[in-house]
């Protein structure tokens, strides 16, 4: 039997998902966002890492200001992405805040270019957003590959998926050659290491 190409069913898994997370009320997601903050705070990995990077949201996503602050509040080195003007390429750039943010590409806030960019080899514990994922640690993003390339030079990072329950698949995702497993799964209800 002919098997579509991976990128096919992953296409076709992203609107599916996409759907679900779209759906969800404001109030929920504010709801949500809280219980996954609370959850991450408490994770001792967390807790033990110096250096942190969190992604920073889409409106539909899972919100990391409150974890965002509360790490600085602990006086870990925090990181978010800023996308290079290389495809597919972004770096881990220090902030002391979230008031310096400014508007970037595909709607993202990122920090300004001044902003000291942190080695990916001094991250200790990584957030990673994603559409699509599974319990084996598998994960579809939006398909440019930011997040593998990045993760790739990232080898120390625990890498921690954090999305809605909504968005976890109830079957294994195929993966390709240069797809990063995440280790742990990180949703409103759970946050569970990964089984590959």
């Amino acid at each position: 039997m002919n098997r579509p190409p991976a990128n096919k069913l992953k296409g076709e898994w992203r609107q599916i998902f996409l759907r679900r997370r779209r759906e969800l009320p404001p109030e929920i997601i504010r709801d949500w966002s809280m219980r996954i903050a609370e959850r991450l705070l408490a994770f001792p990995l967390f807790y033990r890492a110096s250096v942190v990077m969190f992604y920073l949201a889409m409106a539909d996503e899972p919100q990391t200001d409150i974890m965002i602050n509360a790490a600085l509040r602990q006086g870990k080195t925090v990181c978010v992405p800023r996308l290079r003007r290389e495809y597919g390429l972004m770096d881990a750039v220090r902030i002391t805040g979230l008031d310096s943010l400014r508007p970037g590409r595909f709607g993202l806030s990122e920090p300004p270019p001044e902003n000291e960019v942190i080695s990916p080899e001094r991250i200790e514990l990584v957030t990673v957003p994603g559409v699509v994922f599974d319990c084996q640690g598998g994960r579809i993003g939006f398909g440019a590959g930011y997040y593998d390339r990045f993760l790739a030079a990232a080898s120390r990072a625990v890498r921690v998926g954090v999305c809605w329950s909504v968005q976890v698949a109830d079957k294994p995702i195929e993966r390709e050659p240069h797809d990063i497993l995440m280790e742990y799964l990180l949703t409103e209800k759970s946050l569970k290491p990964c089984r590959p």
